[in-house]
């Protein structure tokens, strides 16, 4: 995929920059597998955990939302699951605003949800399983 003008601060190694200038954009709503083709090429180069700290409230909350968003569609989730990791280990000793805090708390109670949710189509499976062997 393309990553168009973002490409230049990727060639550049401006990572904090380039995931700063993505977020300050509509980039996140109207192209999201955009967003996530920049996260793997972080994720590739091993740079996710540098681009990924250092950032404000106005550049955390949009990138919060993005992951609220996106985390659990399939397609992404590899590459999102890694990025939400180097996320809370980042962030997990900062201080940061009330705000973001809540979007944090936010994220980790979708991911609880998701997470049950899981598990009892775990438990549905395995009933139609044994069903269908009897």
């Amino acid at each position: 995929m393309n990553l168009g003008a973002l490409d230049h601060l990727l060639k550049l190694k401006r990572y904090r920059e380039l995931v700063s200038t993505m977020m300050s954009t509509e980039l996140p709503c109207k192209n999201s597998e955009m967003v996530v083709s920049v996260f793997q090429q972080l994720r590739i180069r091993q740079k996710l955990h540098l681009a990924l700290s250092g950032h404000s409230e106005e550049e955390l909350l949009p990138l919060i939302d993005f992951l609220r968003l996106n985390l659990f569609q399939s397609a992404y989730f590899d590459v999102l699951y890694e990025v939400v990791n180097i996320f809370f280990t980042v962030y997990a000793e900062e201080s940061v605003s009330v705000k973001v805090l809540q979007s944090f708390e936010a994220l980790q109670d979708e991911i609880a949800n998701e997470i049950q949710l899981q598990k009892q189509m775990c438990k549905a499976l395995g009933v139609l399983s044994t069903c269908r062997s009897k």
